[in-house]
């Protein structure tokens, strides 16, 4: 009897298939890996090898293996490396878009609640009044109009509410500063109407003193900004941190500035509160802390509370360490030691000021702690579970002028060394008092004159990290008997306590007080074609339109809310979807055009945003 001849084993289409794929996907992992420039060369090698004997794994099995089932481990390795790609490209991504070369200042023309203008055009030939800082947007009106020139906003809107002007063009933070208790017009909003919103973004020189961030020491200015939205928008700065790192000897040096601190406005003619400077962009922060503390700050980042609510809430939340038990204006309840919070919980204990004797002093020392909590958590082995929705959290949530580079290099020789980092803080203090400040000359307001000691003492700490000095820590190396916070809705007592504090503020007693609940925060969707941009807006608030480009043969008629045009002098009350609508030139159309959108084109110094975004392609 003949001998059967054994059949040789193919590796069939199937098989083929499933190794081409893992092969793609091997060489785009390999490909991004090299160009982020971010993994150590050991832990490249690893992965490299490790590549090539699941290849040859998966070869055997899907060359030899009689049973089809079998094949679910080649195809698990696949979706392994698919996710691995997706989270390098996404990393890339985020690297690309950190660095914005603009700032976006976001206007609004006003008149008075009564007055018989509705619309931008009604104003052809009338008096607008203008800030003589804002002179350089004048050419985005599109009318031609009277100007008449100010160096005061209190004085520019009484004489819009007592008729002297027909109308006013405002920042939106000039309009938050007047609807603020402390200002000398009440209930301004009230009385006034917004007939025409437009954005400008304004190009912003590269302001980086670069150095190798992973051999020599440096200073980053970390600015968190009072609104919600967009980061590129100017703002008044709330949270102010010098970040000082030492590279060489793993010490974070963190210096807190107060808001109300009064100082020399860099570029200006006159005294200010520092808060303040953010309304001129983040460069004027930066020149102004640079004169007051006499160094050299290298970079810097920029967020604002709806970044400080997605990071936390991407990574998990964090372990913040409180010094005090108190409850927050928004009614969240914080126990002295570790709490673990969310992302709305971290944004009410950084804020919070009126809880305490010492106000602002113990606000900066929960921010510092705030920074600590999410250094300790995205420098620990769980960061891993939440790599990629914290890349999705970063995405439009902060703003820095520090290279892509600088920054993949100081992660590279963190993963490389994987050691601990000590964290110490300080803060500057100072005397209250009252004072007419450059941006608002309506009246005297609170200020912090700068104690001359607490300076001198921040600038001996810098000189000291950089000098390779080891400072105490400020925080225990392990987070234990982590408190969960609560909330409650009933409003507590006022305790009446001592205002005096030390430098340290080691003696500054818990003052919990009555506050109203938190306000809804509402997203405003526009979209434009493709183009989608959402907004955060509080309850109650107004909403401004992002900047519009012109679109050839058609004619602009406004953002449509059911077709209808969309009235922006309104507050917000609900989530909105905002669709903008064109007509063609020759045709007419059946939609009210009486219309507050920006149809400006932004030229000279001011860029639209296709040319930014074009601009930050070439830079990356």
């Amino acid at each position: 009897m003949a001998k059967k001849k054994k059949q040789k084993k193919k590796l069939g289409k199937i098989g083929a298939l499933i190794l081409s794929i893992f092969s793609i996907l091997a060489c785009l992992l390999i490909y991004f890996i090299i160009s982020l420039q971010v993994l150590p060369f050991k832990y490249f090698l690893i992965i490299v090898i490790g590549l090539l004997i699941v290849f040859f794994i998966n070869f055997i099995i899907l060359r030899f293996s009689k049973r089809k089932i079998f094949y679910f481990i080649p195809i698990i390795g696949c979706c392994g490396l698919f996710y691995s790609v997706f989270s390098l490209a996404n990393t890339k991504d985020m690297l690309k878009n950190m660095n914005v070369n603009y700032k976006t200042s976001n206007y609004a023309i006003i008149v008075k609640k009564e007055s018989k203008y509705q619309k931008l055009e009604d104003l052809a030939e009338r008096e607008i009044s203008y800030l003589v800082d804002d002179k350089d947007m004048l050419n985005k009106v599109d009318i031609k109009f009277n100007p008449k020139e100010y160096d005061d906003a209190t004085k520019m809107a009484s004489d819009l509410l007592s008729g002297t002007t027909d109308s006013i063009i405002l920042e939106q933070s000039y309009i938050d500063m007047l609807n603020e208790q402390e200002s000398s017009i009440k209930n301004f909003s009230d009385k006034v109407r917004i007939i025409y919103n437009f954005e400008i973004n304004t190009k912003v020189t590269n302001i980086a003193k670069n150095v190798n961030t992973t051999k020599e020491s440096f200073v980053i200015y970390l600015s968190g900004i009072d609104t919600y939205g967009a980061v590129s928008s100017v703002s008044r700065t709330d949270a102010n941190m010098l970040v000082v790192v030492n590279p060489s000897t793993r010490q974070i040096l963190l210096v807190s500035i107060p808001r109300d601190y009064y100082v020399d406005l860099a570029g200006k003619t006159g005294k200010d509160k520092f808060t303040h400077s953010g309304i001129y962009g983040i460069d004027t922060s930066v020149k102004t802390l640079e004169n007051l503390l006499d160094i050299d700050i290298n970079y810097y980042f920029k967020i604002n509370f709806s970044s400080l609510i997605k990071i936390v809430d991407s990574i998990g939340g964090v372990d913040v360490y409180s010094k005090y038990t108190f409850t927050s204006k928004d009614g969240y309840n914080y126990t002295s030691g570790y709490n673990h919070v969310n992302g709305k919980e971290a944004l009410s204990f950084t804020r919070e000021r009126k809880s305490f004797a010492a106000g602002d002093r113990v606000r900066n020392m929960n921010q510092q702690a705030m920074f600590e909590a999410i250094l300790r958590k995205c420098t620990s082995k769980s960061i891993l579970t939440k790599y990629n929705s914290l890349l999705n959290s970063l995405k439009s949530s902060f703003i820095t002028n520090m290279p892509s580079n600088s920054l993949t290099s100081l992660i590279k020789k963190q993963l490389n060394e994987n050691k601990k980092w000590k964290v110490s803080s300080i803060a500057l203090d100072g005397t209250n008092g009252m004072e007419y400040t450059y941006s608002y000359k309506g009246g005297k307001l609170y200020v912090m004159h700068p104690d001359k000691n607490t300076i001198a003492n921040a600038k001996e700490k810098i000189n000291e990290v950089f000098d390779g000095k080891i400072l105490d820590s400020s925080y225990e190396d392990e987070a234990t008997n982590i408190k969960n916070v609560t909330k409650t809705e009933k409003k507590p007592k006022v305790v009446v306590t001592s205002n005096k504090v030390s430098n340290n503020v080691s003696n500054i007693v818990s003052n919990p007080t009555s506050q109203e609940s938190p306000k809804k925060i509402y997203t405003v969707t526009f979209k434009d074609g493709d183009s989608v941009v959402e907004k955060n807006v509080e309850e109650g608030k107004k909403i401004i339109a992002p900047a519009i480009s012109s679109k050839e043969g058609y004619e602009i008629i406004g953002w449509c809310l059911n077709n209808e045009i969309f009235d922006f002098s309104k507050p917000i009350s609900s989530n909105l979807i905002l669709e903008l609508k064109y007509k063609e030139i020759e045709e007419a159309s059946n939609i009210n055009s009486n219309s507050n959108s920006n149809t400006n084109e932004v030229e000279d110094d001011v860029v639209n945003n296709d040319e930014i975004s074009n601009e930050n392609e070439e830079n990356s």
